[in-house]
């Protein structure tokens, strides 16, 4: 049953327009989201929600429980190598060929692997197996009860809110969408590639690159803050962090991009599974930061692998396939300006930032990253992720008649 519902594979938008409406030499053809998408997204979730549940038991039952060396071996040996290799198996046996979708599966591996190395590294000792259920069942950190710590219920308002919030970003990423596509996503013409390995500070360079920073940015906003949190919060019963929060317009520096507005999923996870533990072992925040940085590369180095993985049933000939290293060299950059405004301290740039105003300091935090962002986001335009996307959306696709 699973199979055939996947037999579609979205790779081109096959959608017949719902309406056209002819004026002069225009024609506008409306296209509504397809649902058999939808379905097979909501599958993967689905999935994800078991899978995760049941290594929760592992992690809970297995890990916390055990000796020492008996969890190593649990960890090490048994359980992560599971939880990477599940995103290929999936994609083995059900096709899965688009990238959206493949990046839906991949939720469970990015953030259980780092779950389980904080659980193993911070936590030997026994827990309740309802706290883990949720962390590996439903993926995004339930909110918590700021002085009791408890989590918080979910309610009509608080769901109507993601649903009042996913109406928004799904209305401007349509339209954003609209006007792209003609364009294949790339509006000002470059002097070279966006998928090549470069580093460049052409002016139409830098407007590719930020176009696709906010693309990236607003699907997280409707993809995981409205859509998936709205979701677990019917099937939970409790409330969720949001995963963004405006770092394409509100960042304040590097750190404020990175720890508490960009994908704080993942970057809540790489503090607890990664920082935390190196920073208690070295005792020294630098080489813990940039040690965080640097998983974080080889971590979206496997992302991109898997993104782009020709399966069983594909032919490679027909496949994108990037090469390897591109997303160390981006997330090393990265960690290099976060240590940057560490030695400059946190003072100094304070009082910098206080000079300007909080727009021009936004400005010059987003600079500092887009002359490498294309090694990010390049493969996803080259690949045919935000082409693929579009099936998900409403679009109004833009035919001159002459």
């Amino acid at each position: 049953m699973l199979k055939t519902l996947f037999e579609r594979k979205f790779l081109v938008d096959e959608r017949d327009p719902v309406g056209t409406i002819q004026a002069g030499g225009l024609q506008l053809s409306f296209f509504a989201p397809d649902p058999l998408y939808i379905l097979q997204l909501l599958s993967i979730l689905g999935i994800t929600a078991l899978v995760g549940n049941f290594l929760s038991l592992i992690v809970c039952h297995g890990i916390l429980r055990k000796s020492q060396q008996t969890s190593f071996a649990l960890t090490f040996g048994i359980l992560l190598p599971i939880i990477l290799y599940y995103p290929f198996f999936l994609a083995d046996l059900l096709d899965i060929r688009s990238s959206p979708l493949r990046m839906t599966v991949l939720s469970l591996p990015l953030t259980c692997t780092l779950r389980t190395l904080h659980a193993f590294f911070t936590e030997q000792q026994s827990t309740s197996w309802s706290r883990y259920r949720r962390e590996y069942g439903f993926v995004l950190h339930p909110l918590r009860h700021p002085k009791t710590q408890a989590f918080v219920t979910a309610t009509v308002h608080s769901f109507l809110a993601a649903l009042r919030s996913y109406g928004k970003w799904f209305f401007l990423l349509g339209i954003s969408y609209s006007l792209l596509l003609p364009y294949s996503f790339v509006p000002w013409n470059t002097p070279r590639p966006l998928h090549e390995t470069f580093l460049s500070f052409h002016p139409s360079h830098l407007a590719n690159n930020f176009v696709h920073a906010v693309l990236t940015s607003w699907m997280l906003d409707l993809g995981v803050n409205t859509g998936v949190n709205g979701v677990m919060q019917c099937l939970s019963g409790i409330q969720f962090e949001n995963v963004v929060d405006s770092p394409m317009f509100g960042s304040q520096s590097p750190s404020d991009f990175w720890g508490r507005r960009w994908n704080r999923l993942i970057s809540g996870d790489l503090k607890n599974g990664i920082y935390k533990p190196v920073r208690q072992y070295t005792g020294s925040k630098h080489v813990a930061t940039l040690s965080t940085f640097v998983v974080s590369g080889l971590m979206h180095e496997y992302v991109w692998y898997y993104l782009f993985y020709v399966n069983k049933h594909q032919d490679p000939a027909d496949c994108y396939q990037p090469p390897f290293g591109k997303q160390i060299l981006f997330f090393g950059w990265n960690g290099i300006l976060l240590l940057f405004e560490y030695f400059v301290g946190k003072e100094t740039w304070e009082r910098v930032a206080k000079d300007l105003f909080p727009a021009c300091t936004t400005v010059l935090v987003i600079l500092m990253a887009l002359p490498v962002g294309h090694l990010f986001t390049g493969d996803l335009v080259a690949g045919g992720y935000f082409r693929q996307l579009s099936g998900l959306l409403a679009i109004v696709r833009i035919d001159y008649k002459s």
